[in-house]
């Protein structure tokens, strides 16, 4: 999608190998032959792997190829990978970095290391992460690396890419890329033992870690040194003996800022369980973890917590492998005629029964800002779209998302929700201090309806707390719709039943509230356009700063005649469009994904 139209998160969906029907049979033809020529010419191994390898690669090359037209758009322009990986010196070219700001800046993102044969989907492309350190002094140092992955590991072995593209997976032709990839899965071609993840998607500091993360695989542990430069110390294990952790580690973590925890969920679209849940300790240890019934697969790319419970998004973003027949589609599809289910968990919970789904007519959201408890209800603050296509080269209006607000009552077992800004906008971000407790202001990425590549030209700030109360029902679930979801067991509709499946709330027009909620947005100006904008607070105690939004908002901006990315520094508060600071950086930093900030203190404490 352009970042699903690159607005908003890219979904990384990557599939873990299972032995297709068709790999037996293969094995069985070629085994004899090999067999035979292994005692006549060299070693079986050698010849097994001078065939299988560029046979299977050529194939499934030729097919992907094959199609009357490539999706390259993910490599136009500044999408497009950057060839070096540089360390510099970068250089204050307007402002001035402001007193307290001290540590490392950080954004990840797809780079592919690799020449693309043939498509490319926008989520797509080796994990690089590009650091801006901040000493004092104001010296600014630039360095970008490669997340050092397994799978980039091998194809540099290789010189090429050997890992089917998510892209190519389109149509019958997908099916036959998709059944490949599981065939040289199993006979050892690619090899799968540490994953086929990018490492592309997000960072999080925890227990002394910086987590690389990529919802389909495991994290990656990597070290920024007090020089600004960034290595990769290795995939990470997460918990040991028979309570591992096995499954994918979301993108999207939440940080616990009272207990320190670590929440997280793990989603598999192939398989069972489809959902499971889990904490980390303050010390990085698994503490606690649950398997989350769900009636069928799909991608949940983002959750949220609150003080005592863990949200869930079950949203119809489906993983539907008869789709790439039926609709010549990707694999991965959007039912809008399936509900939106939204489950509500204690966060410590013992059994999955423990969880109580709401419903709400069919919305897609990626990325939430924040959630937080007010007497018996629950609200949820999300950037909501009427739909997703995975397969669009173009953003179109239905794909924009808005902040929008979701009411859970606890007693009633209803929901309602409503716009809170006409803004479109999506990589929300708020005070990290403020995570699962009730917020003000949320800072989120804008762009244009006009634009059709989706390219993010501002900040909009966004007021939660205007018009807090829900407005009356246009959109929302009854007593008794409720009440019959949960004797229906919380699954309105199934893929698989698709035709039998009771009608969920009806569809309409989003609600909006009274007046518009965006108080205020940064231009970036002509020609210019950034990515997620990360809010570092002021230091000192949260209690004692002038209020939520007293920090800075860091973000790189690329300006297409200068053909320069820049580090920017904005007022959060004010919201100027000028910036605090503008840092030329030595390198273009393409369009990517999401960004942390990492104090000088949390870099002296990090640990291997």
């Amino acid at each position: 999608t352009i970042e699903a139209t690159r607005f908003s998160t890219r979904i990384h969906c990557s599939f873990e190998p299972r032995l297709s029907p068709m790999a037996p049979a293969v094995a069985q033809v070629l085994k004899p032959a090999l067999r035979f020529l292994g005692r006549r010419v060299v070693p079986a191994v050698i010849v097994i792997r001078l065939i299988r390898t560029p046979l299977l690669h050529g194939l499934q090359t030729w097919i992907a190829k094959g199609r009357k037209e490539y999706k390259r758009q993910a490599l136009e322009g500044n999408y497009g990978p950057v060839d070096q990986e540089v360390y510099q010196h970068a250089t204050v070219v307007d402002g001035h970095i402001p007193d307290g700001l001290e540590g490392v800046y950080l954004r990840n993102g797809p780079n592919p290391a690799q020449p693309v044969a043939a498509s490319i989907h926008w989520f797509e492309g080796d994990g690089m992460i590009h650091a801006t350190t901040i000493s004092k002094g104001q010296q600014v140092m630039y360095c970008n690396r490669y997340v050092v992955t397994s799978r980039l590991l091998q194809e540099r072995k290789a010189g090429k890419a050997i890992f089917a593209k998510f892209g190519d997976q389109e149509g019958v032709r997908g099916l036959f890329v998709a059944l490949l990839e599981l065939l040289k899965a199993k006979l050892g071609v690619i090899n799968m033992k540490q994953g086929n993840g990018t490492a592309n998607t997000a960072l999080v500091y925890h227990a002394g870690r910086i987590m690389a993360l990529h919802e389909g695989d495991l994290p990656y542990q990597v070290r920024v040194h007090s020089n600004g430069k960034i290595e990769t110390v290795g995939r990470m294990k997460i918990g040991s003996g028979r309570d591992a952790w096995t499954m994918p580690f979301t993108a999207h973590p939440k940080l616990d800022p009272d207990t320190g925890c670590l929440h997280f969920i793990g989603y598999n679209i192939d398989k069972k369980p489809f959902l499971r849940y889990g904490i980390l300790s303050p010390e990085g240890e698994l503490q606690h973890s649950l398997v989350i019934d769900l009636p069928y697969p799909t991608m949940l790319h983002d959750f949220a917590i609150t003080r005592n419970f863990a949200l869930f998004l079950h949203l119809p973003l489906c993983f539907d492998p008869q789709a790439m027949i039926k609709q010549n589609s990707l694999p991965i599809v959007y039912k809008p005629n399936f509900s939106a289910r939204i489950g509500l968990m204690p966060l410590r919970a013992k059994s999955a029964k423990e969880v109580k789904w709401f419903e709400l007519p069919s919305f897609m959201a990626f990325h939430v800002a924040n959630a937080w408890e007010e007497s018996n209800t629950v609200r949820l603050m999300c950037c909501v779209s009427k739909g997703m296509d995975m397969g669009a080269t173009e953003f179109t209006e239905d794909m924009g998302a808005r902040m929008t607000e979701i009411t859970l009552d606890i007693s009633s077992g209803t929901a309602s929700m409503r716009t809170l800004s006409d803004v479109l906008c999506d990589f929300p971000v708020v005070h990290p201090g403020l995570i699962g407790r009730r917020t003000r202001y949320s800072w989120a990425a804008s762009f244009s309806a006009k634009d059709r590549q989706a390219r993010i030209d501002g900040i909009a700030k966004i007021d939660l707390l205007a018009n807090p109360a829900p407005e009356p029902a246009a959109f929302s679930t009854t007593a008794a719709e409720a009440a019959a979801a949960r004797t229906a067991g919380g699954s309105p509709r199934s893929p698989a039943k698709e035709s039998a499946a009771v009608a969920g709330p009806p569809a309409g027009p989003l609600p909006t509230a009274p007046r518009d909620c965006c108080v205020s947005r940064i231009q970036f100006g002509p020609s210019q356009y950034g990515g997620e904008a990360f809010f570092v607070p002021r230091p000192g105690d949260l209690a004692k700063r002038n209020g939520d939004d007293d920090g800075w908002l860091l973000v790189y901006v690329f300006d297409i005649p200068l053909d320069t990315s820049f580090l920017h520094i904005y007022d959060a508060k004010t919201m100027s469009s000028t910036p605090l600071a503008k840092i030329r950086l030595p390198q273009r930093v393409p369009y990517g994904f999401h960004t942390t900030f990492i104090s000088e203190q949390q870099l002296a404490k990090q640990v291997v």
